[in-house]
């Protein structure tokens, strides 16, 4: 292969600009809670399942929120490769998630308890810290991960 053959590469160029507002903090899961639930569709919470998850900076500030996968009435497919792409390019050094069971139950499932311990192994391996999982009800009301023992 001569030098007229090579393939020219295209440059990737990653970049965040956070806006200059204090960022909320957060401190416990009523404080993640308060904010998670600001990216649910409230409409749809007894319609289907909806993943979001919270970005943190190293002092648990918020950095920003994805709307990241909607499903069923049961359940949805979450791709943890999205998230922490995301988490990776927006330098997060923590993340809370979150999804909501339409059924009302406040109770973690068995695929619950797997994703989330898949999502923490995975987080580990790239220094970003699962602080919280939140399950939402269809009403005002919510489980944490972390006050229920299971993560």
């Amino acid at each position: 292969m001569n030098n007229n053959q090579l393939l020219k590469l295209r440059e990737l160029s990653i970049g965040y600009s956070p806006k200059e507002t204090p960022l909320p903090q957060i401190r416990n899961s009523s404080d993640a809670y308060r904010l998670l639930k600001e990216l649910f569709e409230p409409n749809s919470l007894g319609l289907n399942e909806q993943f979001v998850v919270l970005y943190m900076n190293r002092a648990n500030r918020v950095i920003g929120g994805l709307k990241a996968f909607k499903g069923g009435i049961s359940a949805t497919v979450v791709d943890h490769r999205i998230i922490f792409a995301t988490a990776l390019k927006v330098l997060a050094s923590g993340i809370v998630i979150a999804h909501n069971h339409p059924s009302g139950n406040l109770d973690a499932s068995e695929e619950d308890l797997k994703l989330t311990k898949k999502i923490k192994e995975a987080g580990e391996l790239l220094d970003v810290r699962l602080i919280d999982h939140l399950i939402l009800g269809i009403k005002d009301d919510y489980s944490s991960f972390i006050e229920k023992g299971w993560l």
